[in-house]
């Protein structure tokens, strides 16, 4: 995901407004969180729908 955050803009992109906009402006922190979180060996969740993310672990989080 980290890697990936031209990808998921792309993806917003094709959201309904004003999903498209917000997700578009959120990909960079999205893949700021998940690269972070590759770091510290978590996963990250991004909450529907706010499209914020978080790190985490524990549960289903490998």
């Amino acid at each position: 995901m980290a890697a990936n955050a031209g990808f998921v803009a792309v993806l917003f992109a094709a959201a309904p407004p004003p999903f498209d906009a917000y997700g578009i402006l959120n990909a960079a922190n999205i893949s700021r969180v998940a690269w972070n979180a590759g770091s510290d060996h978590k996963c990250v969740e991004v909450k529907v729908p706010t499209f914020l993310p978080y790190e985490y672990s524990g549960g289903y989080c490998k």
